[in-house]
C-alpha cells in the first residue's frame, strides 16, 4: 500500500462540474490527474468541459520530437520530423584537431530548414538526402541502447 492511498486528498474531490471548472481554470491540473466530480472518478483531462483537454501528460507540454532510431526501418520521413533531435545531438568535433566539416554542414542545413528526406537504413541510424542531392549518413554508436547515448555522428556520401 502506498502512502498516497493512506492520505485522502480532498482538493481533488469536487461537488459539481462548475466547482471543478473554476478550480481547473485557476490551477491548470495536468490531464492525467485523478479527480472526483459529483462522486464520479475520472481524470482532469476528461472532466474538463469548457476547455479542450491537453493531449499528453508531460509537464513540459507538447509532443516528443522523433529520434533517428524511432523511425521504422526503411521508412522515409520528411527531415523536419527529426531535424530538432539531429541538430541538438550532432557531434561537431571528431578529434582534437578541430571541427568536423560534414557535421557542421549538416547542422547548418537543418537549422536553415532545408527540405529533405530521412530514411532509416539500420538499427543505428540512416541517411538524410536533401533536394539538391547531397546525402549524409547519420548514426548513433552501437552501444547507444546500453549507455543512453544521444550523440549522433555524421559522414557525407
Amino acid at each position: 500500500m502506498k502512502l498516497v492511498d493512506l492520505i485522502p486528498l480532498k482538493e481533488i474531490d469536487f461537488p459539481n462540474q462548475k466547482t471543478f471548472d473554476a478550480y481547473n481554470q485557476k490551477h491548470q491540473l495536468r490531464p492525467d490527474t485523478k479527480v472526483t466530480v459529483a462522486g464520479k472518478t475520472t481524470t482532469a483531462g476528461k472532466a474538463a468541459q469548457k476547455y479542450a483537454p491537453v493531449k499528453g501528460t508531460s509537464v513540459f507540454g507538447g509532443k516528443k520530437e522523433k529520434s533517428i532510431t524511432d523511425i521504422k526501418p526503411d521508412a522515409k520521413v520528411d527531415v523536419s520530423k527529426v531535424a530538432k533531435t539531429l541538430s541538438a545531438n550532432i557531434r561537431l568535433t571528431m578529434s582534437p584537431a578541430g571541427e568536423d566539416k560534414n557535421a557542421t554542414e549538416l547542422k547548418k542545413r537543418l537549422d536553415k530548414g532545408q527540405k529533405g528526406v530521412y530514411t532509416r537504413t539500420s538499427p543505428y541510424g540512416g541517411e538524410v538526402k536533401f533536394e539538391d542531392g547531397t546525402t549524409f549518413d547519420v548514426y548513433r554508436p552501437h552501444t547507444f541502447k546500453k549507455t543512453n547515448a544521444t550523440t549522433i555522428y555524421v559522414s557525407k556520401q
